[in-house]
């Protein structure tokens, strides 16, 4: 997928507008709320992405979206939550019920490094600090995909904030692949896979096959783990838990 090391970042922005309303962990490239801190790329997490397997491909929930149940890293204590990156250690998480919650980062320079990019700072976003690409202008927003350049983005309060995507051409460019639509989510225009029946959303793992989605109004909408195996056969880690 021409986005994949990129959409990596933008799948934590992600959960932290999924995070207000599930509160848990942070999501990654499967779509869940797994709290490995997986990051990578020069994307900004300055917007939501559909990562083929994402989050919003899931049809992930955004602020005001209903609760569903998610992978999360399980734990006993916060230091079971680190996954080695400045941004993404055991001080930017907490252990609670059992599982891990991120509670953001923590200054810029912990952005700085989990994404090796000077450009990186620490802003709350939907009342998370996350780290994001920052600005002074929006020409610094073009990420080089038709759903993630300067038409996507505003400089907002000196950082990268995704828009949406414009139309469905963009979705299609962006993930090489014509089944990309682009659809409002919670009120944010967002590439999702669309669907004609359930069948279409099966991502192929099992915390994100048939019976996790429907296929709502033309798009695949994640309904959710069903039990933790599906979690642990997903990340292929028996630390995961569905919650």
């Amino acid at each position: 997928m021409r986005l994949r090391p990129a959409l990596m970042a933008l799948a934590i922005l992600l959960q932290t507008a999924h995070c207000q309303s599930s509160g848990n962990g942070n999501a990654n490239s499967d779509g869940s709320r797994a709290t490995d801190g997986s990051v990578g790329g020069d994307q900004a997490m300055s917007g939501p992405a559909d990562l083929g397997s994402g989050a919003v491909d899931a049809g992930a929930d955004l602020a005001s979206g209903p609760k569903i149940k998610s992978c999360t890293k399980g734990c006993i204590g916060s230091g079971d939550c680190s996954a080695g990156t400045a941004a993404f250690d055991a001080d930017n998480y907490s252990c609670t019920a059992s599982s891990c919650v991120y509670k953001g980062c923590n200054t810029d320079s912990e952005c700085k490094s989990s994404f090796s990019n000077s450009a990186y700072i620490c802003r709350p976003v939907s009342g998370l600090p996350s780290c994001v690409k920052g600005c002074s202008s929006v020409s610094e927003c073009d990420f080089g995909s038709a759903a993630f350049d300067v038409d996507n983005y505003s400089c907002t309060a000196g950082f990268c904030e995704y828009k949406g995507c414009n139309n469905d051409s963009e979705c299609k460019s962006s993930f090489a692949s014509s089944t990309y639509v682009c659809r409002s989510i919670s009120g944010l225009p967002t590439c999702v896979k669309g669907c004609s029946s359930v069948s279409d959303c099966n991502l192929g793992s099992a915390a994100f096959d048939v019976d996790n989605y429907s296929c709502t109004a033309g798009f695949c909408d994640y309904q959710g783990c069903n039990n933790a195996d599906e979690c642990r056969s997903t990340f292929a880690n028996s630390e995961y838990v569905c919650i």
